[in-house]
């Protein structure tokens, strides 16, 4: 064994927006041990790669049986520049962002974490910090730090994550940072978590048989329905206040970032079936269509298991 630390024995809070859990660990021993008990954004930006040896690699540091990636003179680096790519993101995007260490847990499925470089005050924009001894454009990173800010998105709920790429020349000089956003793909996000299930069910990086390949189906259809509920139910909520705002006539409006439009009032005139029905039997019999239509997928519902 690696350790014998109890993943179980920190303390847990929900800060007061409710989006996410805090995992409160004081030094990277226990964080260590605290991520062990989940699936965080780092390594299921590992399993999206498909490798095999990286799956059973991690199912054996899982088990507690490998200590994992220890870090390097990259990484090492990457740590000690990261307070001040976060300090210009903290400028140049949002003044609230606040460097983090802790481990974040999906109140939605406490099975998914991460760690987010830096979290907003009110939870709804996330920063990461990255170095690189190459040009690099944060609209041309790699996939593995796409993959890695769609997870944390997914398990915070932030609305939008700010990524700050540091260029360097070969550790010696600061030669500038870059900065990009990214925001929720809820496709993407909905492939990670079927990748996170098959890992989680002991299977293969690429389904092999059709039994795999419709357990794959199933959880990313469900992954969306999930999201598209909850976001109904933003949806819902947010709506009538943004009318109020901007009243019932035609017309733009626009924030720093995004842009809306209302169309003009509109009226429509339906027929009534019922009424047709009650009053003309004879027409609504002639005017009747029958048809065949498949079958409705209904919402899906989770399978609750015993354990973690």
């Amino acid at each position: 064994m690696t350790d014998t630390i109890d993943p179980d024995a920190f303390e847990v809070t929900t800060p007061d927006h409710g989006r996410f859990s805090i995992v409160h660990t004081t030094s990277r021993q226990e964080w260590k041990a605290a991520r062990r008990a989940h699936l965080t954004a780092t390594e299921v930006a590992m399993l999206a790669a498909l490798r095999p040896a990286d799956w059973e690699r991690l199912r054996r540091e899982k088990a507690g049986e490998e200590p994992g990636f220890g870090g390097n003179a990259a990484t090492d680096w990457g740590h000690e520049r990261e307070p001040h790519i976060i300090a210009h993101l903290a400028e140049n995007a949002d003044p609230t962002l606040r460097a983090n260490d802790q481990l974040v847990v999906s109140l939605a499925d406490p099975r998914f974490a991460g760690t987010p470089d830096a979290i907003s005050e009110d939870g709804r924009t996330l920063g990461e910090a990255k170095t690189s001894n190459h040009p690099l454009a944060p609209e041309d990173r790699p996939q593995r730090y796409e993959d890695q800010a769609q997870w944390n998105l997914l398990v915070t709920g932030a609305q939008a994550l700010v990524i700050g790429i540091e260029e360097h020349d070969d550790q010696q000089e600061i030669i500038g940072t870059r900065m990009g956003w990214i925001w929720p793909d809820p496709q993407r996000q909905a492939e990670l978590i079927a990748i996170a299930e098959r890992f989680l069910a002991g299977g293969n990086p690429v389904p092999a048989t059709d039994d795999e390949r419709l357990s794959e189906a199933i959880d990313e259809y469900s992954a969306l329905r999930d999201m598209e509920k909850r976001i109904k139910a933003a949806l819902k909520e947010k709506e009538p206040p943004l009318r109020e705002l901007i009243g019932p006539d035609e017309g733009r409006w626009a924030s720093r970032t995004w842009q809306i439009r209302q169309t003009a009032p509109t009226t429509t005139t339906r027929v009534d079936a019922k009424a047709v029905a009650a009053d003309f039997p004879e027409v609504a019999e002639k005017c009747a269509v029958t048809s065949v239509t498949r079958g409705k997928l209904l919402a899906p519902t989770r399978i609750e298991r015993g354990g973690k």
